[in-house]
Protein backbone atom coordinates (compact mmCIF):
# COMPACT_ATOMS: atom_id res chain seq x y z
CA UNK A 1 0.00 0.00 0.00
CA UNK A 2 1.32 3.98 -0.91
CA UNK A 3 2.53 5.53 1.99
CA UNK A 4 1.84 9.18 2.38
CA UNK A 5 4.53 10.81 4.69
CA UNK A 6 3.47 13.43 6.52
CA UNK A 7 6.86 15.36 7.92
CA UNK A 8 5.88 17.35 10.65
CA UNK A 9 9.18 19.51 10.11
CA UNK A 10 8.02 20.98 6.91
CA UNK A 11 4.49 21.18 8.36
CA UNK A 12 3.03 24.71 8.92
CA UNK A 13 -0.57 24.82 8.72
CA UNK A 14 -2.82 23.02 10.48
CA UNK A 15 -6.41 23.42 10.98
CA UNK A 16 -8.47 21.59 13.65
CA UNK A 17 -12.48 20.53 13.12
CA UNK A 18 -13.70 21.05 16.78
CA UNK A 19 -10.90 22.90 18.20
CA UNK A 20 -12.22 23.63 21.45
CA UNK A 21 -12.83 20.16 23.10
CA UNK A 22 -11.15 19.03 26.32
CA UNK A 23 -8.76 16.97 24.31
CA UNK A 24 -8.37 19.35 20.99
CA UNK A 25 -7.66 22.41 23.06
CA UNK A 26 -4.70 21.20 24.88
CA UNK A 27 -3.47 19.89 21.77
CA UNK A 28 -3.94 23.01 19.83
CA UNK A 29 -1.37 24.75 22.45
CA UNK A 30 1.14 22.13 22.49
CA UNK A 31 1.42 22.30 18.24
CA UNK A 32 1.71 26.06 18.35
CA UNK A 33 4.47 25.39 20.86
CA UNK A 34 6.21 22.97 18.61
CA UNK A 35 6.26 25.99 16.23
CA UNK A 36 2.82 25.73 14.22
CA UNK A 37 0.53 28.09 12.72
CA UNK A 38 -3.27 26.33 14.38
CA UNK A 39 -6.42 27.94 13.29
CA UNK A 40 -9.83 25.68 13.92
CA UNK A 41 -13.28 25.60 13.99
CA UNK A 42 -15.70 24.92 16.37
CA UNK A 43 -19.68 25.76 17.45
CA UNK A 44 -20.27 29.22 18.77
CA UNK A 45 -21.46 27.65 22.36
CA UNK A 46 -19.05 29.15 25.02
CA UNK A 47 -16.70 26.18 25.92
CA UNK A 48 -14.58 26.78 29.48
CA UNK A 49 -11.53 26.21 26.68
CA UNK A 50 -12.48 29.23 24.95
CA UNK A 51 -10.38 31.00 27.60
CA UNK A 52 -7.38 28.59 26.40
CA UNK A 53 -7.81 28.89 22.95
CA UNK A 54 -8.34 33.14 23.53
CA UNK A 55 -4.87 33.62 25.60
CA UNK A 56 -2.89 31.76 22.86
CA UNK A 57 -4.43 33.81 20.26
CA UNK A 58 -5.96 30.71 17.89
CA UNK A 59 -8.34 31.82 16.07
CA UNK A 60 -11.69 29.89 15.57
CA UNK A 61 -14.01 30.15 12.80
CA UNK A 62 -18.18 29.48 13.82
CA UNK A 63 -19.91 28.01 12.31
CA UNK A 64 -19.15 24.98 10.27
CA UNK A 65 -18.35 25.54 6.54
CA UNK A 66 -16.28 23.84 3.74
CA UNK A 67 -15.18 27.39 3.51
CA UNK A 68 -13.51 27.59 6.49
CA UNK A 69 -10.46 25.48 5.49
CA UNK A 70 -7.55 27.57 4.26
CA UNK A 71 -6.25 26.77 0.98
CA UNK A 72 -2.64 26.55 2.38
CA UNK A 73 -3.67 23.99 5.25
CA UNK A 74 -0.94 21.03 5.35
CA UNK A 75 -3.23 18.88 8.02
CA UNK A 76 -6.48 18.99 9.17
CA UNK A 77 -7.06 17.15 12.63
CA UNK A 78 -10.61 16.14 13.44
CA UNK A 79 -12.86 16.03 16.94
CA UNK A 80 -14.15 12.49 17.03
CA UNK A 81 -16.98 14.60 18.33
CA UNK A 82 -17.91 15.00 14.44
CA UNK A 83 -17.53 12.30 10.95
CA UNK A 84 -17.90 12.73 7.43
CA UNK A 85 -21.19 14.37 8.07
CA UNK A 86 -19.49 17.57 8.90
CA UNK A 87 -19.41 20.00 6.23
CA UNK A 88 -15.43 20.76 6.95
CA UNK A 89 -14.58 17.09 7.27
CA UNK A 90 -16.44 16.37 4.13
CA UNK A 91 -14.43 19.42 1.79
CA UNK A 92 -11.05 18.30 3.53
CA UNK A 93 -12.23 14.39 2.00
CA UNK A 94 -12.92 15.81 -1.33
CA UNK A 95 -9.71 18.17 -1.46
CA UNK A 96 -7.76 15.03 -0.88
CA UNK A 97 -5.61 16.86 2.25
CA UNK A 98 -4.18 15.00 5.17
CA UNK A 99 -6.52 14.24 7.61
CA UNK A 100 -6.16 13.10 11.40
CA UNK A 101 -8.41 12.28 14.00
CA UNK A 102 -7.75 13.69 17.62
CA UNK A 103 -6.68 9.77 19.27
CA UNK A 104 -4.39 9.60 15.99
CA UNK A 105 -2.15 12.91 16.48
CA UNK A 106 -2.11 11.56 20.38
CA UNK A 107 -0.96 7.96 19.23
CA UNK A 108 1.57 9.54 17.24
CA UNK A 109 2.80 11.70 20.12
CA UNK A 110 3.04 9.16 22.30
CA UNK A 111 5.01 6.43 19.72
CA UNK A 112 7.60 9.24 19.23
CA UNK A 113 8.18 10.49 22.14
CA UNK A 114 9.12 9.42 25.99
CA UNK A 115 5.48 9.19 27.31
CA UNK A 116 3.33 9.02 30.53
CA UNK A 117 -0.20 7.62 29.61
CA UNK A 118 -2.98 8.47 32.57
CA UNK A 119 -5.79 6.16 32.03
CA UNK A 120 -8.64 5.18 33.91
CA UNK A 121 -12.79 5.49 34.38
CA UNK A 122 -12.16 8.51 37.15
CA UNK A 123 -9.18 10.97 38.23
CA UNK A 124 -7.36 11.12 34.38
CA UNK A 125 -7.36 15.00 34.33
CA UNK A 126 -6.07 16.11 37.96
CA UNK A 127 -3.33 12.81 37.94
CA UNK A 128 -2.06 14.19 34.47
CA UNK A 129 -2.26 17.93 35.62
CA UNK A 130 -0.31 17.29 39.09
CA UNK A 131 2.41 15.15 37.56
CA UNK A 132 2.70 17.74 34.20
CA UNK A 133 2.85 20.39 36.99
CA UNK A 134 5.85 18.79 39.21
CA UNK A 135 8.16 18.08 35.64
CA UNK A 136 7.26 21.32 34.58
CA UNK A 137 9.20 22.96 37.96
CA UNK A 138 12.64 20.38 37.69
CA UNK A 139 14.73 19.81 35.11
CA UNK A 140 12.97 17.54 33.06
CA UNK A 141 10.46 18.90 30.48
CA UNK A 142 7.41 18.04 30.17
CA UNK A 143 4.87 18.16 26.54
CA UNK A 144 1.71 18.36 28.88
CA UNK A 145 -1.89 17.25 27.02
CA UNK A 146 -4.50 17.63 30.29
CA UNK A 147 -8.19 17.57 29.11
CA UNK A 148 -8.64 20.24 31.32
CA UNK A 149 -6.96 24.22 31.68
CA UNK A 150 -4.53 24.15 34.72
CA UNK A 151 -3.54 28.03 35.06
CA UNK A 152 -0.52 27.47 36.63
CA UNK A 153 0.75 25.89 33.18
CA UNK A 154 -0.71 27.80 30.69
CA UNK A 155 2.33 30.22 29.92
CA UNK A 156 4.52 27.41 30.62
CA UNK A 157 6.47 26.30 27.16
CA UNK A 158 8.82 23.00 26.71
CA UNK A 159 11.90 23.26 24.93
CA UNK A 160 12.54 20.96 21.88
CA UNK A 161 15.72 20.20 20.60
CA UNK A 162 16.78 19.94 16.48
CA UNK A 163 15.60 16.85 15.30
CA UNK A 164 12.80 15.80 12.88
CA UNK A 165 9.59 14.49 13.15
CA UNK A 166 8.12 12.25 10.77
CA UNK A 167 4.66 11.04 10.46
CA UNK A 168 3.49 8.44 8.51
CA UNK A 169 -0.33 7.47 7.50
CA UNK A 170 -1.57 5.43 4.82
CA UNK A 171 -3.63 7.30 2.33
CA UNK A 172 -6.78 4.81 2.48
CA UNK A 173 -6.94 5.86 5.91
CA UNK A 174 -7.99 9.53 6.52
CA UNK A 175 -10.58 9.04 9.21
CA UNK A 176 -10.95 7.05 12.23
CA UNK A 177 -12.32 3.32 12.71
CA UNK A 178 -13.59 3.99 16.62
CA UNK A 179 -14.38 0.18 16.46
CA UNK A 180 -11.39 -1.35 15.68
CA UNK A 181 -10.31 -3.83 18.27
CA UNK A 182 -6.72 -5.17 16.59
CA UNK A 183 -4.93 -2.93 19.14
CA UNK A 184 -3.09 -1.39 15.93
CA UNK A 185 -3.34 2.26 14.40
CA UNK A 186 -3.58 2.97 10.94
CA UNK A 187 -0.50 5.69 12.02
CA UNK A 188 3.09 5.24 12.40
CA UNK A 189 5.73 8.13 13.82
CA UNK A 190 9.15 7.95 14.64
CA UNK A 191 11.30 10.93 15.54
CA UNK A 192 15.08 11.10 14.56
CA UNK A 193 17.20 13.36 16.29
CA UNK A 194 20.71 14.68 15.58
CA UNK A 195 22.07 13.94 19.08
CA UNK A 196 21.84 12.28 22.53
CA UNK A 197 22.01 14.28 25.46
CA UNK A 198 21.72 12.87 28.75
CA UNK A 199 19.43 15.65 30.62
CA UNK A 200 19.94 16.29 34.52
CA UNK A 201 18.11 14.21 36.69
CA UNK A 202 17.13 11.34 34.78
CA UNK A 203 19.26 8.28 36.21
CA UNK A 204 20.28 5.07 34.45
CA UNK A 205 17.30 3.17 35.47
CA UNK A 206 15.40 5.73 33.55
CA UNK A 207 17.46 5.52 30.56
CA UNK A 208 16.34 1.65 30.68
CA UNK A 209 12.69 2.60 30.78
CA UNK A 210 12.94 4.74 27.69
CA UNK A 211 13.79 1.73 25.50
CA UNK A 212 13.22 2.17 22.02
CA UNK A 213 13.29 5.59 22.98
CA UNK A 214 17.14 6.16 24.27
CA UNK A 215 17.94 8.23 21.19
CA UNK A 216 14.99 10.48 22.29
CA UNK A 217 16.20 11.28 26.52
CA UNK A 218 16.90 15.41 25.45
CA UNK A 219 12.92 15.48 24.43
CA UNK A 220 10.33 16.29 27.24
CA UNK A 221 8.03 13.43 28.34
CA UNK A 222 4.67 13.76 26.74
CA UNK A 223 2.48 13.28 29.63
CA UNK A 224 -1.31 12.89 28.59
CA UNK A 225 -4.71 11.92 29.25
CA UNK A 226 -5.56 8.64 27.69
CA UNK A 227 -9.23 8.23 27.24
CA UNK A 228 -10.46 5.18 26.66
CA UNK A 229 -13.87 5.93 25.39
CA UNK A 230 -14.50 5.06 21.32
CA UNK A 231 -11.30 2.93 22.48
CA UNK A 232 -8.64 5.22 21.92
CA UNK A 233 -6.15 3.57 23.69
CA UNK A 234 -6.09 1.38 20.77
CA UNK A 235 -4.06 4.23 19.45
CA UNK A 236 -1.66 4.88 22.02
CA UNK A 237 1.76 3.73 24.07
CA UNK A 238 3.45 4.45 26.86
CA UNK A 239 6.96 3.74 28.62
CA UNK A 240 4.74 5.01 31.87
CA UNK A 241 1.39 3.78 32.40
CA UNK A 242 -0.64 5.29 35.42
CA UNK A 243 -4.14 3.29 35.93
CA UNK A 244 -6.14 5.01 38.54
CA UNK A 245 -9.44 2.94 38.91
CA UNK A 246 -12.01 1.02 36.83
CA UNK A 247 -16.03 1.84 37.03
CA UNK A 248 -18.13 1.02 34.07
CA UNK A 249 -18.81 3.77 31.66
CA UNK A 250 -19.78 5.03 28.59
CA UNK A 251 -22.76 2.72 27.35
CA UNK A 252 -23.51 4.34 24.27
CA UNK A 253 -20.14 2.80 23.28
CA UNK A 254 -19.72 -0.35 25.43
CA UNK A 255 -22.09 -2.47 25.62
CA UNK A 256 -20.80 -4.84 29.07
CA UNK A 257 -18.63 -4.28 31.93
CA UNK A 258 -16.51 -6.83 30.31
CA UNK A 259 -16.13 -4.89 27.16
CA UNK A 260 -15.28 -1.93 28.93
CA UNK A 261 -12.44 -3.34 30.80
CA UNK A 262 -11.04 -5.06 27.45
CA UNK A 263 -9.67 -1.81 26.69
CA UNK A 264 -8.00 -1.47 29.54
CA UNK A 265 -6.23 -4.58 29.87
CA UNK A 266 -5.43 -4.77 25.75
CA UNK A 267 -3.45 -1.12 26.80
CA UNK A 268 -1.76 -2.33 29.93
CA UNK A 269 -0.44 -5.63 27.49
CA UNK A 270 1.39 -2.90 25.28
CA UNK A 271 3.79 -1.52 27.93
CA UNK A 272 6.78 -2.53 26.91
CA UNK A 273 8.75 -4.74 29.47
CA UNK A 274 11.00 -2.45 30.26
CA UNK A 275 8.11 -0.21 31.06
CA UNK A 276 6.59 0.88 34.11
CA UNK A 277 2.41 0.43 35.56
CA UNK A 278 1.82 2.22 38.30
CA UNK A 279 -1.81 1.57 39.38
CA UNK A 280 -3.90 1.60 42.65
CA UNK A 281 -4.74 -0.61 44.49
CA UNK A 282 -7.64 0.50 46.82
CA UNK A 283 -9.66 -0.65 43.06
CA UNK A 284 -10.11 -4.08 42.77
CA UNK A 285 -11.05 -3.82 39.23
CA UNK A 286 -7.51 -1.49 38.49
CA UNK A 287 -5.93 -4.44 40.78
CA UNK A 288 -7.26 -7.55 38.07
CA UNK A 289 -6.18 -5.57 35.29
CA UNK A 290 -2.24 -5.00 36.64
CA UNK A 291 -1.70 -8.88 36.52
CA UNK A 292 -1.83 -8.72 32.96
CA UNK A 293 1.29 -6.00 32.40
CA UNK A 294 4.36 -7.60 31.30
CA UNK A 295 6.46 -4.91 32.81
CA UNK A 296 8.05 -3.96 36.43
CA UNK A 297 4.49 -2.58 38.71
CA UNK A 298 3.94 0.03 41.30
CA UNK A 299 0.72 -0.21 43.72
CA UNK A 300 -0.79 3.15 45.42
CA UNK A 301 -3.19 3.00 48.13
CA UNK A 302 -3.91 5.66 50.70
CA UNK A 303 -2.60 3.91 53.87
CA UNK A 304 1.23 4.34 51.94
CA UNK A 305 1.56 8.14 51.95
CA UNK A 306 2.34 10.07 55.03
CA UNK A 307 -0.07 12.75 54.95
CA UNK A 308 2.31 14.60 57.75
CA UNK A 309 4.99 15.34 55.53
CA UNK A 310 3.20 16.41 52.57
CA UNK A 311 0.73 19.56 51.95
CA UNK A 312 -1.86 19.05 49.36
CA UNK A 313 -4.27 21.73 48.46
CA UNK A 314 -6.70 19.68 46.24
CA UNK A 315 -9.92 18.50 48.45
CA UNK A 316 -11.08 14.93 48.69
CA UNK A 317 -9.28 11.20 49.12
CA UNK A 318 -9.72 11.04 45.35
CA UNK A 319 -7.68 13.42 44.87
CA UNK A 320 -4.79 12.30 47.70
CA UNK A 321 -4.45 8.73 45.32
CA UNK A 322 -4.64 10.95 42.39
CA UNK A 323 -1.53 13.23 43.94
CA UNK A 324 -0.22 10.20 45.08
CA UNK A 325 0.14 8.15 41.77
CA UNK A 326 2.16 11.66 40.26
CA UNK A 327 4.49 11.58 42.88
CA UNK A 328 5.28 8.29 42.07
CA UNK A 329 5.44 8.91 38.32
CA UNK A 330 7.56 11.98 39.29
CA UNK A 331 10.31 10.25 41.69
CA UNK A 332 10.48 7.15 39.32
CA UNK A 333 11.56 10.23 36.36
CA UNK A 334 14.37 11.05 38.74
CA UNK A 335 12.92 14.07 40.11
CA UNK A 336 14.08 14.78 43.83
CA UNK A 337 11.66 14.62 46.35
CA UNK A 338 11.75 18.02 47.58
CA UNK A 339 11.22 19.66 44.42
CA UNK A 340 8.00 17.40 44.42
CA UNK A 341 7.05 18.67 48.01
CA UNK A 342 7.10 21.99 46.79
CA UNK A 343 5.25 21.46 43.66
CA UNK A 344 2.85 19.53 45.06
CA UNK A 345 2.45 22.35 48.09
CA UNK A 346 2.00 24.73 45.35
CA UNK A 347 -0.09 23.04 42.89
CA UNK A 348 -3.77 25.04 42.66
CA UNK A 349 -5.80 22.77 40.66
CA UNK A 350 -7.20 21.98 37.23
CA UNK A 351 -10.30 23.83 36.13
CA UNK A 352 -13.71 22.38 36.30
CA UNK A 353 -12.29 20.02 39.41
CA UNK A 354 -14.05 20.98 42.30
CA UNK A 355 -13.00 24.51 41.15
CA UNK A 356 -13.02 27.63 43.56
CA UNK A 357 -15.44 30.31 41.67
CA UNK A 358 -15.22 32.85 44.10
CA UNK A 359 -17.55 33.75 47.61
CA UNK A 360 -20.25 35.56 47.10
CA UNK A 361 -23.41 37.01 49.21
CA UNK A 362 -27.00 35.65 48.23
CA UNK A 363 -29.94 37.00 50.10
CA UNK A 364 -27.38 38.65 52.96
CA UNK A 365 -25.93 34.95 53.43
CA UNK A 366 -22.45 34.19 53.16
CA UNK A 367 -22.10 31.45 49.96
CA UNK A 368 -19.36 29.75 48.04
CA UNK A 369 -19.26 28.86 44.45
CA UNK A 370 -17.80 25.45 43.40
CA UNK A 371 -17.40 23.85 40.17
CA UNK A 372 -16.97 20.04 39.35
CA UNK A 373 -17.00 18.35 36.20
CA UNK A 374 -18.34 15.30 37.80
CA UNK A 375 -20.65 13.30 35.49
CA UNK A 376 -20.54 9.47 36.99
CA UNK A 377 -22.18 8.49 40.12
CA UNK A 378 -18.55 7.37 41.55
CA UNK A 379 -17.59 10.97 40.92
CA UNK A 380 -20.39 12.65 42.14
CA UNK A 381 -20.58 10.77 45.47
CA UNK A 382 -16.66 11.98 46.17
CA UNK A 383 -16.67 15.44 44.78
CA UNK A 384 -20.08 16.06 47.56
CA UNK A 385 -18.21 14.20 50.40
CA UNK A 386 -15.02 16.57 49.79
CA UNK A 387 -16.87 19.65 49.70
CA UNK A 388 -18.80 18.85 52.50
CA UNK A 389 -15.52 17.91 54.97
CA UNK A 390 -14.26 21.05 54.06
CA UNK A 391 -17.15 23.22 54.57
CA UNK A 392 -18.77 21.36 57.02
CA UNK A 393 -21.14 24.64 58.64
CA UNK A 394 -22.49 25.30 55.15
CA UNK A 395 -25.59 23.95 53.58
CA UNK A 396 -24.42 22.25 50.02
CA UNK A 397 -26.64 22.79 47.15
CA UNK A 398 -25.62 20.58 44.31
CA UNK A 399 -26.99 21.81 41.06
CA UNK A 400 -26.06 18.85 38.48
CA UNK A 401 -27.26 18.48 34.68
CA UNK A 402 -26.79 14.70 33.70
CA UNK A 403 -24.35 14.43 31.09
CA UNK A 404 -26.04 12.47 28.00
CA UNK A 405 -29.22 9.95 27.67
CA UNK A 406 -27.00 6.90 27.41
CA UNK A 407 -25.41 7.38 30.52
CA UNK A 408 -28.43 8.37 32.79
CA UNK A 409 -30.38 5.35 31.92
CA UNK A 410 -27.38 3.26 31.90
CA UNK A 411 -26.69 4.15 35.52
CA UNK A 412 -30.20 5.26 36.81
CA UNK A 413 -30.07 3.99 40.12
CA UNK A 414 -26.52 4.33 41.20
CA UNK A 415 -27.17 8.46 39.79
CA UNK A 416 -30.19 8.53 42.05
CA UNK A 417 -28.24 7.40 45.41
CA UNK A 418 -25.28 9.77 44.87
CA UNK A 419 -26.83 12.53 46.45
CA UNK A 420 -27.67 11.59 49.35
CA UNK A 421 -24.92 13.28 51.34
CA UNK A 422 -26.00 17.11 49.46
CA UNK A 423 -28.00 18.73 51.79
CA UNK A 424 -29.97 20.46 48.60
CA UNK A 425 -29.88 19.19 44.98
CA UNK A 426 -31.32 20.79 41.96
CA UNK A 427 -31.21 18.56 38.47
CA UNK A 428 -31.56 20.41 35.49
CA UNK A 429 -32.88 18.90 32.04
CA UNK A 430 -29.58 16.22 30.75
CA UNK A 431 -27.33 17.67 28.12
CA UNK A 432 -27.14 17.04 24.99
CA UNK A 433 -24.06 16.06 22.94
CA UNK A 434 -22.74 15.86 19.52
CA UNK A 435 -23.15 12.39 19.35
CA UNK A 436 -26.23 11.77 21.05
CA UNK A 437 -29.43 14.16 20.68
CA UNK A 438 -32.93 12.67 22.29
CA UNK A 439 -33.35 9.72 24.13
CA UNK A 440 -36.42 7.95 25.92
CA UNK A 441 -35.24 9.18 29.99
CA UNK A 442 -36.17 12.48 31.28
CA UNK A 443 -33.98 14.09 34.48
CA UNK A 444 -37.93 14.13 35.85
CA UNK A 445 -37.57 10.42 35.81
CA UNK A 446 -34.38 10.54 38.50
CA UNK A 447 -36.33 13.27 40.55
CA UNK A 448 -38.73 10.94 40.87
CA UNK A 449 -36.51 8.18 41.65
CA UNK A 450 -34.59 10.36 44.24
CA UNK A 451 -37.82 10.41 46.11
CA UNK A 452 -36.88 13.50 48.28
CA UNK A 453 -38.29 17.01 49.54
CA UNK A 454 -34.43 18.32 49.36
CA UNK A 455 -34.38 17.52 45.33
CA UNK A 456 -35.66 19.90 42.63
CA UNK A 457 -35.91 19.75 38.91
CA UNK A 458 -35.51 22.80 37.47
CA UNK A 459 -35.10 22.95 33.01
CA UNK A 460 -32.01 24.98 33.11
CA UNK A 461 -29.45 27.16 34.74
CA UNK A 462 -32.35 30.63 34.35
CA UNK A 463 -34.85 28.62 36.21
CA UNK A 464 -32.13 27.68 38.93
CA UNK A 465 -30.52 30.61 39.14
CA UNK A 466 -33.94 32.56 39.99
CA UNK A 467 -34.60 29.94 42.31
CA UNK A 468 -31.83 29.48 44.57
CA UNK A 469 -32.39 33.41 44.62
CA UNK A 470 -35.78 32.43 46.35
CA UNK A 471 -34.54 29.72 48.60
CA UNK A 472 -31.03 30.47 49.98
CA UNK A 473 -31.94 31.93 53.93
CA UNK A 474 -28.11 30.24 55.09
CA UNK A 475 -24.63 29.96 54.13
CA UNK A 476 -24.32 27.87 51.66
CA UNK A 477 -22.17 25.83 49.08
CA UNK A 478 -23.42 26.07 45.79
CA UNK A 479 -21.69 23.76 43.81
CA UNK A 480 -22.32 22.97 39.19
CA UNK A 481 -21.42 19.50 38.51
CA UNK A 482 -21.50 17.81 35.03
CA UNK A 483 -19.85 17.80 32.15
CA UNK A 484 -22.10 20.53 29.93
CA UNK A 485 -21.44 24.37 29.96
CA UNK A 486 -23.15 24.05 33.48
CA UNK A 487 -20.90 26.25 35.55
CA UNK A 488 -22.55 29.20 33.60
CA UNK A 489 -25.16 29.35 36.25
CA UNK A 490 -22.27 30.89 38.49
CA UNK A 491 -22.94 33.93 36.48
CA UNK A 492 -26.04 34.36 37.15
CA UNK A 493 -26.09 33.88 40.60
Amino acid sequence: MDKKIIDLSKIRNIYMIGIKGTGMAPLAVNLKNMGKIITGSDSSQVFFTDELLKKQKINILSPFKAGNIPSDVDLVITSTAYDSKNPEIKEAETRGLSVLGYPEVIGLLSNSMKSVAVCGSHGKTTTTAVLSYILSRSNIGVLPNVGSIVPQLINYKPDFPSGLINLEKSEAKSSIDTRRTDGTSSVNAKILTKEFVKPEGIGSKDLALAGHNLSQVNMPWFVFEADEYQNKLRHYSADIVILTNIDYDHPDFFKTLNEYKKVFVDFVKRIPKDGLLIYCSDDKEASKISIYAKCPKIAYNLELLDLSKWEIKLAGQHNILNTMAAILAAKHLGVDEDTIKKAVANFQGVKRRLEFIKNTRINGQDCVLIDDYGHHPTEIKASIKAIKEKYPNKVLWTVFQPHTFSRTSALFDDFAKSFKESDKTVVLDIYTSAREKSGSIHSRDLVKQMNSSNVFYKKDIQQTAKFLKQKINSPSVIMTIGASNVWELHELV
